[in-house]
């Protein structure tokens, strides 16, 4: 899975953000809990335009692993589709 992955973050940093979430999707079919994998799918879903499937990717990868509520403040500037999920991580959203 490691290739795949490195194919997808170099697809993701080439402005690729469609392969790269194909290539994350297959990642997760096989590691369904991985939150690496599943707050990068959410930064490419919100790069396509897809906020509630980027708001369901990072609220499993925070669900996995809180440290990635630290990537809220990158979303801050998104609040409007974020509302609902910084409410109910509560606290966690201010790390």
């Amino acid at each position: 899975m490691q290739k795949v992955f490195d194919r997808a973050v170099a697809c993701h940093n080439a402005g690729d953000a469609a392969g790269a979430q194909k290539l994350y999707r297959r990642i997760l079919k096989a590691e369904p809990r991985n939150p690496m994998v599943l707050n990068l799918l959410g930064v490419a879903a919100f790069q396509l335009g897809r906020k509630k499937a980027a708001v369901a990717s990072l609220s499993k990868a925070i669900a996995i692993a809180p440290i990635y509520a630290s990537s809220l403040g990158r979303w801050r500037r998104h609040q409007d589709h974020l509302g609902p999920l910084i409410d109910a991580l509560g606290p966690l959203a201010e790390i």
